[in-house]
């Protein structure tokens, strides 16, 4: 429990350090933290073979650090460095339960990439003014 919590403040701290280091310059820093259960749904053949999925946890981080440059007022094109990890697990339940047998498949992945993002500003606030 110590180590989540010490997890958790260290995002909470590099989250609030990188949002007001990098607002005025141009860099961007975005932290994704997906949590969620997965559902194991198997096809209609191992379905009607008496095949059934289960419910299983997954997790994850990424993060993305880059630079925004603003093309015009409003209108700005950045590059985004990529680096991620997640973890992701199915479920299977073979036959009746007197029978049963439970496979659980655990993968863990890495990301690694580049992420070009546009941003629009003037769309969502409307209480922009031209200069």
């Amino acid at each position: 429990m110590k180590k989540i919590k010490k997890f958790l403040l260290t995002m909470a701290m590099t989250m609030a350090l990188g949002t007001s280091a990098f607002a005025a310059s141009g860099f961007e820093f975005i932290l994704n933290v997906p949590l969620g259960v997965g559902i194991t749904m198997p096809p209609k053949v191992l379905k009607d073979a008496g095949v059934k999925g289960g419910a299983c946890f997954d997790a994850g981080v990424a993060v993305q650090l880059g630079y925004m440059a603003q093309v015009i007022n409003g209108f700005g094109i950045s590059a985004l460095f990529e680096l991620g990890y997640a973890h992701d697990s199915f479920v299977i339940d073979f036959g009746p339960s007197d029978t049963a047998g439970k496979m659980t498949f655990a993968l863990e992945s890495l990301q690694v990439g580049l992420l070009p993002k546009i941003q629009y500003w003037r769309v969502f606030n409307r209480n922009w003014r031209r200069n």
